[in-house]
């Protein structure tokens, strides 16, 4: 099982955000979220009948990360906008930004 790291806890091993990922560049990426899991949904069938076991492998995280972008991502996004716009993790359940 894996748990994902607290935003304190990730911010202090990454330290600064990306500068590249402006709260308007992490709008833009979800809005077109839909080619990735396009993309990914592309490789599915190929690699689940692969010969290859690290083929077959790899689609299980294929499944997995497109999950993840459909089910868990844009609440995680949502904390990563308010640290973008606030320079600091969300403390509490208050609102967050809109993903838009």
């Amino acid at each position: 099982m894996t748990r994902k790291p607290s935003c304190t806890c990730f911010l202090r091993q990454v330290g600064s955000p990306n500068p590249e990922w402006t709260p308007e560049a992490v709008r833009d990426w979800w809005r077109d979220r839909g080619r990735v899991i396009e993309y990914l949904e592309s490789l599915l069938p190929g690699w689940s009948s692969s010969d290859r076991p690290d083929e077959r492998e790899a689609a299980e995280g294929l499944r997995d990360f497109a999950a993840y972008i459909t089910e868990g991502l844009g609440a995680d996004l949502r904390k990563y906008l308010f640290r973008l716009e606030e320079g600091c993790c969300p403390k509490n359940s208050g609102p967050l930004p809109e993903l838009r």
